[in-house]
């Protein structure tokens, strides 16, 4: 926020700002993931593709989808292209994403799964080292979230590998406690 102090133009920053805010409802969760179009959105940070394929083959393990679609975006530490977002919108009826390492990529990965969300598509992100929600104490230990972005449904904590270095621990990941439970009304 920028505060005039004088006639002679002299300002002062205050960086507490203003954030305006308004909250984004989740999207309508399917009973079952079986026959569902599954969208994955790499953001193409290290290991982000052995983790996401990981999940993939862990979840086609025990069901089957309808159609794949596989996106790369250009940069993990920005916003994927709307366009992108809404390409997965118009062919997935849910969508996976990661892989966030405790910087810019983890907001990036949490605003392209509340994008896809606000288009009315259920969307989990993966989210690799110990994270905390704003109101909560980092429980401790925790180096997995898969997590629903939004509403009243919290992050979803498991324990896997030791974050993107080493993309072990998929198929926990994927998972009824991790991604299948995340984007389901289980």
């Amino acid at each position: 926020m920028l505060t005039t102090l004088d006639a002679d133009s002299r300002f002062v920053f205050d960086p507490r700002g203003r954030v305006d805010s308004a909250e984004t409802p989740i999207a309508p969760r399917p009973a079952a993931l079986g026959g569902l179009r599954l969208g994955i959105l790499d953001n193409s940070k290290w290991n982000a593709n052995k983790l996401l394929r990981g999940a993939q083959a862990a979840l086609e393990g025990s069901l089957r989808f309808a159609a794949v679609t596989y996106a790369v975006k250009h940069s993990f530490s920005k916003d994927a292209d709307p366009a992108l977002i809404a390409k997965l919108a118009a062919e997935c009826d849910i969508v996976l994403t990661a892989i966030g390492d405790c910087g810019s990529c983890c907001s990036c990965c949490v605003r392209d799964s509340i994008a896809l969300e606000r288009l009315g598509v259920p969307a989990a992100c993966i989210i690799t080292t110990r994270i905390r929600r704003g109101d909560q104490a980092d429980p401790g230990g925790a180096r997995h979230a898969g997590a629903a972005p939004g509403g009243d449904r919290p992050p979803r904590q498991l324990h896997h590998g030791r974050g993107s270095r080493r993309a072990r621990g998929a198929d926990r990941v994927a998972g009824a406690g991790g991604v299948a439970g995340a984007l389901t009304t289980r």
